[in-house]
């Protein structure tokens, strides 16, 4: 018995050891795939070249991810958890409806600015001839964000009795226009991010036609309701 007491001991550093190495390759596949699908796009990705750059092997790829499509698919979905996991918390600070879409629109467009920006101007460049692109990334990021957007706008139009028929719908509209100004730039306008003053006002903007819209009664409001002051 005391024997095994000590076996155990020695065992559990090294399974702990290997774990963590699991954990390290699966990492270093993953960072190696973001590097190539940023500089190469996804369509002339090959797993030669992530195997090459994370020194990992074709097995541990189809083990850990099965294909390149789930390879991709793991790294949006990290990028759009990372933007949905802003607006994490807000549930529990009561605001009003303007106050509230400012701040949801001001997270989501600094988080679609950050490393999401990369994975959109993949997906808006080849979704035309790899269609499942578009696909992939309409089911890991807009749609779990207008989810959410649609039930803090539940709760602050009730507290501001602001009539609107449908918040799922009117949180597609916002979310709508955020994405639509961030296409806008990567193809007409520049390659670079907006900065924080830039975004503050776009989305101040934004809102206010919302809420205008739903003031008249619009595609998002049952029937006419104050707009709040800015």
């Amino acid at each position: 018995m005391p024997g095994d007491f000590a076996r155990i001991l020695e065992e559990t550093p090294a399974q702990g050891r290997k774990r963590l190495r699991a954990a390290d390759r699966r990492r270093a596949i993953l960072d190696a795939a973001r590097e190539v699908f940023f500089k190469k796009g996804y369509a002339a990705t090959s797993l030669d070249d992530v195997i090459r750059l994370s020194g990992g092997s074709r097995r541990s790829i189809y083990t850990e991810f099965g294909s390149k499509r789930g390879l991709f698919n793991v790294l949006l979905a990290e990028a759009s958890s990372a933007v949905y996991g802003l607006l994490d918390g807000l549930d529990a600070r009561p605001m009003a409806t303007e106050a509230m879409l400012n701040r949801v629109g001001t997270l989501i467009m600094e988080g679609l600015f950050s490393e999401e920006w990369n994975f959109m101007r993949v997906v808006l460049v080849e979704s035309m001839s790899v269609p499942e692109l578009a696909v992939i990334y309409h089911e890991n990021g807009p749609v779990k964000v207008e989810n959410k957007v649609a039930r803090l706008m539940e709760g602050a139009v009730d507290r501001d009795a602001l009539a609107v028929a449908d918040c799922a719908e009117a949180a597609g509209i916002f979310i709508g226009m955020l994405r639509n100004a961030v296409y806008s730039r990567l193809f007409f306008e520049s390659a670079a991010p907006m900065d924080a003053a830039d975004i503050r006002r776009l989305v101040r903007s934004l809102v206010r036609v919302l809420l205008h819209g739903v003031a008249r009664g619009g595609a998002a409001g049952a029937k006419p309701a104050a707009v709040p002051s800015p």
